[in-house]
């Protein structure tokens, strides 16, 4: 009884505590929040599990969409992103982590090119 009793504390403890469950989360930066069109910006991808690769999906104005994939991370992976293409906008970003269960998101940015 005792010990159900400590794993039910345990648990309530955790349940008001979510940052130590999420110490571990991955998560994505960018250099920039605004860049003229033509040009390139950085993002910075973290997983939570060092060696783990991962991928951005890129959405923005009308139709446009595209899809890039970094790693192996050590945590983390900086990569170039060029937006040689890219309409003036607002651009959504969705990173997620490659994990052995599937992908888990890692985070988003919202992106204007100008």
């Amino acid at each position: 009884m005792r010990g159900l009793l400590a794993g039910l504390v345990v648990g309530a403890a955790l349940a008001f505590a979510p940052g130590i469950l999420a110490a571990g989360a991955g998560s994505l930066t960018s250099s920039a929040t605004t860049v003229t069109s033509g040009s390139s910006f950085d993002l910075t991808g973290c997983v939570a599990t060092s060696g783990d690769g991962g991928y951005v999906i890129v959405k923005g104005p009308d139709t446009f969409s595209q899809d890039l994939t970094f790693g192996p991370a050590t945590p983390c992976s900086t990569f170039s992103v060029g937006t040689p293409s890219w309409a003036p906008g607002k651009y959504r970003i969705n990173g997620y982590e490659f994990t052995a269960k599937g992908a888990k998101g890692i985070g988003s940015i919202t992106l204007t090119v100008t």
